[in-house]
């Protein structure tokens, strides 16, 4: 597992980019609680992910990588059992200093 530091420096400036996209686009749409926004991101990063397909496979220049796109389910991903399950984050805190 990946520390803070080194989750930090595997997110470069595109998936930055891609999560705040998906964040702003959440919020237009209504979601005020952070788990329903979260869940809204996961439905715009599906469609990313069709998107980006549909160009691979018609041969167009790519928005961005597989692996970006990756990069931002693992962050949603663990954002989403963060926002369920607040007790075994702060355990993992405690054990991490």
């Amino acid at each position: 597992m990946l520390n803070n530091k080194e989750s930090r420096n595997k997110m470069d400036k595109q998936s930055k980019k891609i999560i705040k996209v998906l964040s702003r686009e959440a919020k237009r749409r209504g979601m005020v609680s952070r788990l329903d926004k979260i869940k809204e991101m996961f439905n715009g990063l599906t469609a990313l992910n069709l998107v980006v397909l549909r160009q691979k496979r018609d041969g167009h220049h790519h928005y961005c990588s597989f692996e970006t796109l990756d990069v931002v389910e693992k962050i949603l991903t663990s954002a989403k059992q963060s926002r369920l399950n607040p007790r075994r984050v702060f355990k993992q805190l405690e054990f991490n200093y």
